[in-house]
């Protein structure tokens, strides 16, 4: 699906289009419902569950939620990875944001991807939101982007 003649901005890796807060929507494996809701309630539109080796093992965004039973969601304390999401769709570090916006129309990710710093060692880089690629991009491309 990748498009020839991608406008420049299309064609920057996503590190550059990475916030420093999106590194702070990780919980551990051995995390609770409760502490995903606390992330909710903190501004994250997701959660990504990493492992002891900071690689992405599982997500959580409030559209998963309805989904749950309700006895989850009164009790909270079941294992946010026994409910999360899998398998986690990833870009790297390295990919551009052209490839990132692609991988989540394919997969019909609406909050955003995961970024891992290689596919080598798969360690959680941060969180791509979709909102964020599209205000820096209208940043970018000013009144090009009309």
């Amino acid at each position: 699906m990748m498009r020839q003649s991608a406008p420049q901005p299309l064609r920057n890796r996503v590190e550059l289009f990475l916030d420093p807060a999106g590194k702070t929507n990780k919980l551990p494996d051995t995390a609770t419902l409760i502490n995903v809701l606390e992330k909710f309630s903190e501004g994250h539109g997701a959660v990504v569950i990493i492992d002891s080796e900071e690689r992405p093992v599982g997500i959580f965004t409030p559209s998963d939620m309805p989904k749950l039973p309700p006895a989850v969601r009164q009790d909270r304390t079941s294992l946010a990875k026994d409910l999360m999401t899998t398998p986690v769709h990833c870009v790297e570090l390295s990919s551009t944001i052209e490839e990132a916006l692609d991988l989540m129309q394919d997969k019909g990710l609406h909050t955003g991807i995961v970024v891992v710093e290689s596919r080598r060692n798969m360690r959680y880089a941060g969180y791509l939101y979709r909102s964020s690629v599209a205000k820096m991009l209208s940043t970018l491309l000013g009144s090009k982007a009309y």
